[in-house]
């Protein structure tokens, strides 16, 4: 009897091994597939949150661009047709305390992580010396998806660059709006987005010009 209870004890002790073995496998599956499903939680959290951060920022440049356009005494003429695609500029203020601004989406590095969208304070009119600038937009993707960031029309509603790209000058005259529209991504995040937006030039009248569309 002893040496039969003593038989009987060890298999117990055996199975009960093999049901240790067994649920601590289990367990470290249902903890593998928890750790799993939280990682891509996090990661779809984070995406979303750098999704949203870029399109505010998007949102808050394309408001600084509308309170300074609205408030420009006039455009400035560019030299060529290509350039207005990728900027604009203005002056602010009267005769005698102009400041002379340019917002310019810069095309020049080579990888498209580091396009931004630049708010310049400029020495003059056609001056190419920049005082100051602030980054207002990174990752700006327009060249890429080949978007035109500023768009100028006159008050029939043309596009001023597309009817005469060989002598764009007409812009800085004609222009009583400009749309803005900016293509951007969030990394690490979904594809790229858009936001756009219309400015009236408030100190442009319609029509008021010799030589442009009434």
């Amino acid at each position: 009897m002893r040496r039969h209870r003593r038989g009987r004890d060890r298999g117990s002790a055996g199975v009960s091994l093999l049901e240790a073995v067994v649920t601590l496998s289990l367990l470290t599956a249902v903890l593998a597939m928890f750790l799993d499903s939280l990682g891509s939680l996090t990661n779809s959290s984070q995406r979303v949150q750098a999704l949203v951060t870029n399109e505010e920022t998007v949102r808050f440049g394309l408001d600084q661009m509308q309170r300074d356009l609205r408030a420009a005494a006039a455009l400035d003429a560019l030299t060529a047709s290509s350039s207005y695609g990728n900027q604009v500029r203005f002056e602010l203020g009267t005769a005698g305390a102009r400041q002379y601004l340019r917002w310019l989406y810069d095309t020049t590095p080579t990888s498209p992580t580091y396009r931004s969208v630049l708010r310049q304070v400029m020495a003059g009119p056609t001056s190419a010396t920049v005082l100051n600038q602030g980054v207002v937009i990174t990752r700006a993707q327009n060249l890429a998806s080949n978007t035109a960031m500023f768009t100028y029309f006159d008050s029939r509603h043309g596009d001023l660059v597309a009817a005469n790209p060989t002598t764009p000058a007409n812009v800085a005259d004609c222009a009583i709006a400009v749309h803005i529209e900016v293509d951007a991504d969030s990394q690490p995040g979904p594809q790229p987005f858009s936001e756009n937006m219309d400015v009236e030039l408030r100190n442009r009248l319609p029509g008021g010009i010799i030589g442009c569309p009434a």
